[in-house]
């Protein structure tokens, strides 16, 4: 992840793409490396590609949030 947060951090957008696919493959319910794909993929152009990548970011946080609540016993089930 951070290898390709440093590409795209140094606008190397195209050589962060094989770390972040990478750390998605191993961490792939990690927002991180999803959110930093998607910054070099709108800076390519692919904009379809970083929104698809948006949105998993929304849903690993919105799962991440659901799995707290039941935890917790906030959801009335």
């Amino acid at each position: 992840i951070t290898l390709g947060k440093t590409f795209v951090r140094l606008k190397k957008y195209e050589e962060s793409l094989p770390h972040l696919k990478k750390a998605i493959e191993l961490a792939p319910k990690n927002p991180e490396p999803h959110y930093q794909i998607a910054i070099a993929y709108r800076r390519l152009g692919r904009i379809s590609e970083a929104k698809r990548e948006n949105e998993i970011v929304k849903r690993i946080h919105r799962d991440r949030r659901n799995s707290n609540k039941v935890k917790k016993g906030d959801v009335n089930n």
